[in-house]
């Protein structure tokens, strides 16, 4: 039985093909994201639903192709569901895109109260309002451009923003996951704080 060989991906950027060193790729169910060694963040396949980042729902997109929207972020980790994407970057921050049905993107679900209303994020491009399901017309806050989520301290009355530091970031088909460490009170050891 051969082995696999490594395949050489071709890049599209603007008009001109351009050829990329790629550390990391994710698979989504008919979309993929690919780390570029510059740390720019690169998508293609499917973006039917906004989980290219493009800005745009897509039928296809062919070749790797830079995600605009993130310019001049260093993305160091992202990963794939179903039909939506996530992008970390080198200070911490988690971009999200592409399908919203379960409130997987971290923005909202279009009725969500879970957040104060000034709280609650409004995406740039909102795509699927008109689904239905099981005859009932559910409006979804979906985003085919990459979106900062913000975190909240629900317990507070408040619900204020809290800062956590990111390590980590991973999606199921339809859910996304986040490890952090903790920041230790004062007094205590940093070997005991990683959660």
């Amino acid at each position: 039985m051969a082995l696999p060989q490594p395949v050489q991906l071709r890049a599209r950027d603007n008009v001109e093909d351009e050829e990329v060193c790629f550390e990391k790729v994710w698979a989504g169910e008919a979309h993929f994201l690919a780390l570029a060694c510059d740390g720019r963040l690169f998508s293609w396949g499917s973006g039917r639903f906004g989980q290219l980042g493009h800005g745009t729902v897509q039928a296809d997109v062919v070749h790797p192709t830079p995600i605009e929207a993130l310019e001049g972020l260093r993305v160091v980790d992202a990963a794939c569901g179903a039909t939506h994407s996530l992008a970390l970057s080198d200070i911490g921050d988690v971009y999200a895109f592409g399908l919203n049905n379960y409130g997987q993107l971290g923005i909202g679900t279009g009725g969500d109260t879970t957040l104060p209303p000034a709280h609650q994020q409004q995406p740039t491009a909102i795509t699927n309002n008109n689904q239905y399901s099981n005859g009932a017309r559910t409006d979804q806050v979906n985003t085919a451009l990459p979106q900062l989520v913000d975190f909240y301290n629900l317990e507070r009355s408040t619900s204020e923003p809290i800062d956590i530091n990111i390590v980590k970031i991973a999606c199921g088909n339809a859910h996304s996951a986040i490890k952090v460490i903790s920041t230790p009170a004062a007094g205590t050891s940093m070997a005991s704080s990683e959660e």
